[in-house]
């Protein structure tokens, strides 16, 4: 009876043992799994990454194009204030040539007025809420405000400027003249 119990006990450990492999394998390939799942999941977080960070530069150089483009455009009206503003202060500067500096300065600072609305507009519009304003206005003094802005620009390199409005034009026309404005400035100014 002693050596059947022995028997049977050495027959059951070989039996316990596979068991006990059988189970070590499973646990083990439940590792494998989960450490391919974690590999994938950190292949993704980094091409996550470095796709976030391809956005990242490319933001950073639209920034940096719209910074340099901002002072360009601001360039243009400051340079005229300051030109008009120097004619102001030049010793025997008679009364008549103060007041139309005067009014250009007054002109190129509303135009300064109208690109910071224009800036900000254009943020609602990148975040979808532009919305043109179209409206009545004088072009004959849309065409005085940019020969007052853009005179002394040209002056500066020797050039001569002048705006002149066909005939056939109507006085009033129907657009979103701060945009226009800025359309025509960015011409002239880039010509």
């Amino acid at each position: 009876m002693c050596r059947a119990a022995t028997t049977t006990s050495y027959c059951c450990y070989p039996s316990k043992t596979a068991n006990e492999v059988r189970l070590l394998h499973a646990h083990q390939q439940k590792l494998i799994r989960k450490q391919r799942e974690l590999i994938a999941e950190l292949i993704a977080t980094k091409a996550e990454l470095d796709r976030r960070g391809q956005e990242l530069e490319r933001a950073d150089a639209a920034k940096s194009r719209f910074i340099a483009m901002m002072s360009h455009e601001f360039r243009t009206p400051l340079t005229s204030i300051i030109s008009y503003a120097d004619r102001i202060l030049e010793p025997g500067s008679d009364l008549p040539a103060v007041r139309t500096a005067a009014a250009a300065i007054a002109r190129a600072s509303r135009h300064m007025h109208d690109m910071v609305n224009s800036v900000l507009d254009d943020a609602r519009l990148d975040a979808g809420r532009k919305v043109l304003q179209p409206r009545p206005f004088d072009v004959r003094s849309l065409a005085d405000d940019l020969s007052a802005i853009m005179a002394p620009l040209a002056a500066e390199k020797a050039l001569s400027f002048a705006a002149q409005v066909a005939p056939g034009v109507p006085e009033c026309v129907t657009a979103d003249d701060g945009c226009l404005r800025q359309i025509l400035l960015n011409l002239l100014g880039n010509a």
